[in-house]
């Protein structure tokens, strides 16, 4: 509720979306979800898939190759998870599954902005070729 100078008073209701519904779930379970929220709720890769990239356009797609590599076998930050709740990363097996999956759609990123950088490398050189 929010009440102003005048007296009036504005009353808001707000509501968790996301609910926790794996209190007796199998670990199974749980890892499927941990897999399935990652989709919905990380964006984290973006960082890694940008360095990659401005470094192969800049740079190099062969240079691109060293942060791609190291970004790839890394695991997400923490901060980039973009969790729905703390209390499910708790539980081993959820976490387990969410962070997997999201090494996994990082990796996906950062390959997809490395193998753009080089086709876009390669087209520079053929026009600067053709050019001359």
């Amino acid at each position: 509720m929010i009440k102003c100078k005048n007296g009036a008073k504005d009353i808001f209701n707000y509501t968790n979306n996301y609910q926790d519904t794996t209190r007796n779930s199998s670990d199974e379970d749980l890892f499927t979800k941990g897999t399935s929220d990652t989709e919905r709720f990380y964006k984290g890769y973006h960082g890694a898939g940008t360095g990659t990239f401005i470094t192969g356009i800049l740079v190099s797609p062969l240079v691109a190759l060293i942060p791609a590599i190291a970004c790839s076998a890394t695991l997400p930050n923490e901060v980039n998870l973009g969790t729905p709740t703390y209390s499910l990363m708790a539980k081993p097996t959820y976490r387990n599954g969410y962070v997997q999956k999201a090494k996994h759609i990082k990796q996906g990123r950062v390959c997809t902005n490395w193998f753009a950088s080089l086709i876009l490398g390669i087209a520079a050189v053929v026009i600067y070729v053709y050019a001359l």
